[in-house]
């Protein structure tokens, strides 16, 4: 299967630095969720471990739970989503942000380890975009039509698969030009649930570009005109065009909004989660309650939406909170 990294995308990091600028609108933080009130001044550092997406979110989180406490730090270690949920299961953390539920095995690994579950606390909410160069036409694409591009199957009901962008109705310059798709590798949690939602669990194409990150999936697709990729929302770069997605069984495209996300009209969303380990009838830590409580206030939100995700409705947030007491 071929491969991108970063390094070969010298160029376009030299030619447009602020690309990962987010061209969409900042999502909005509900004013029903609480504000951070300190519980204790804390001093020690926090250790994570985490999905690689995250990263910029935990950068945030961690400068902004430094006003409330300057001594204080997270140290984070970012990673594709199984070595992350490993080192946890392990200890080497005191938490876990994953853009993905620990799977069965993975939480009988932990029990099997530890005598007990995980606490799992829904945190924000991801949207899996789509994306093609700036100088592409393309307006909007369906579900059916990624399947006949990224999958081997067509389950999505495509009778043929697609090659070429005049095979999405393009026409000139584009009608034969032939379709570049990249993504993450296959073993990541983006990639897990893309083949889960559009690819209905068929396979995926060996053809298939594979990135060492979203990032690099993004700056793929602005340095080839034939691409298109797919990424979470944190790799909406303002250089690409992000296409808006017709569900499946469904004609109307719908743009990753904040308003169609928490509706549920926007089909490709994911819930990131926290995980903490608690022995049951045990408090926790006091620097890892005070940084998860953080996370889930107003102002931890506030965090998420400056990252580019979306934050939790008040309810989970609520419901989050009960759950670190």
């Amino acid at each position: 299967m071929p491969f991108c990294s970063r390094s070969l995308l010298v160029i376009c990091a030299t030619v447009l630095p602020l690309a990962a600028q987010l061209e969409h609108t900042r999502a909005q933080v509900d004013p029903g969720i609480p504000g951070y009130r300190p519980g204790t001044t804390i001093t020690e550092m926090v250790t994570a471990v985490g999905s690689d997406p995250l990263a910029q979110l935990c950068d945030e989180w961690n400068l902004g739970f430094r006003k409330f406490n300057p001594s204080a730090n997270l140290k984070f270690t970012p990673s594709t989503t199984p070595p992350a949920v490993k080192a946890f299961v392990e200890g080497a953390a005191d938490l876990a942000f994953l853009a993905r539920e620990m799977t069965p095995p993975e939480l009988k690994a932990f029990e099997a380890k530890h005598g007990y579950a995980p606490i799992r606390i829904p945190l924000c909410i991801d949207a899996t975009i789509v994306f093609v160069n700036r100088s592409n036409p393309l307006k909007k694409i369906s579900m059916g039509e990624l399947d006949a591009i990224y999958g081997t199957k067509r389950l999505g009901g495509a009778k043929e698969e697609l090659r070429t962008w005049g095979d999405l109705g393009l026409r000139g310059e584009w009608k034969g030009r032939t379709i570049t798709p990249y993504s993450r590798d296959k073993t990541t949690a983006i990639a897990q649930l893309f083949r889960e939602q559009v690819l209905l669990k068929g396979e995926a194409k060996p053809t298939i570009v594979e990135c060492i990150d979203a990032n690099s999936v993004a700056e793929s697709v602005i340095t080839d005109a034939g691409a298109i990729g797919y990424a979470p929302i944190v790799a909406w770069y303002a250089s690409n065009r992000v296409l808006p997605v017709i569900p499946y069984q469904s004609e109307e495209a719908v743009a990753p909004t904040q308003e169609a996300v928490l509706a549920g009209k926007y089909p490709m969303t994911r819930l990131n989660y926290l995980y903490v380990n608690r022995a049951p009838g045990k408090p926790l830590a006091p620097p890892v309650k005070e940084f998860a409580t953080f996370v889930l206030s107003r102002e931890g939100q506030a965090c998420v939406a400056a990252s580019g995700l979306f934050p939790a409705p008040p309810d989970l947030v609520k419901a989050g909170l009960k759950r670190l007491q």
